[in-house]
């Protein structure tokens, strides 16, 4: 009980940004969970770990971290939860810049998920390749990409949508496409504006 009071503190200092103190909440409950061998929730509370440290801009910790869960899904022949575990990897490694080493994690996450007929998963996921082709300058497979996750998007998600329509005008722009690039960023704006979420607002502001 203990464990799980820490762990959601955590997880909710980590969401609203407060993450040092995410961290020491995050970790005192790790240690309550290997002690009591809680497999399911020590790996949940490790994800999260990793997550606080991406954020925090501590990408080497965040991926030894992920790597170690990879690892603990793989011998446990999780494959989903590898599949996941790469998607994360792949996240840790476009924020250090290593854009061709993230695309190979999502694109084994898409393999993976075919594999086991999660089809909508693996549509879904091509957002995550057409972020990084983005950044790869190569736009036309990056608007590939984003025709099958949009083909997958809930239609009430209206935060993914937007980060669907920013990426689209990244890709646009690039291609000098500058009306339909510019229509797609004014569409994503207010939404992370309505969200508060700065980060994606200084993306918009960049493409265009």
């Amino acid at each position: 009980l203990q464990a799980d009071a820490l762990g959601m503190l955590g997880n909710l200092h980590s969401l609203r940004g407060e993450l040092g103190q995410a961290i020491q909440e995050l970790q005192a409950a790790q240690r309550l969970y290997e002690a009591v061998e809680l497999r399911y929730w020590s790996q949940f509370n490790l994800a999260t770990i990793a997550s606080t440290y991406r954020r925090l801009g501590d990408y080497n910790k965040a991926l030894e971290y992920n790597r170690q869960l990879l690892t603990e899904y793989e011998e446990a022949g999780d494959v989903l939860g590898a599949a996941a575990m790469r998607r994360e990897i792949g996240f840790a490694l476009e924020e250090k810049g290593l854009y061709a080493d993230a695309l190979t994690q999502f694109k084994k996450a898409i393999s993976i998920y075919r594999d086991k007929g999660e089809t909508i998963v693996a549509d879904y996921t091509h957002l995550d390749t057409a972020r990084t082709l983005v950044r790869l300058e190569r736009y036309e497979e990056a608007l590939s990409d984003l025709a099958r996750a949009r083909s997958r998007r809930n239609m009430d998600d209206t935060v993914n949508e937007a980060l669907i329509r920013l990426t689209e005008g990244e890709a646009l722009v690039g291609l000098k496409r500058y009306d339909e690039g510019l229509a797609a960023l004014d569409k994503a704006e207010p939404v992370f504006r309505q969200e508060d979420n700065t980060r994606r607002v200084s993306w918009v502001q960049e493409a265009r």
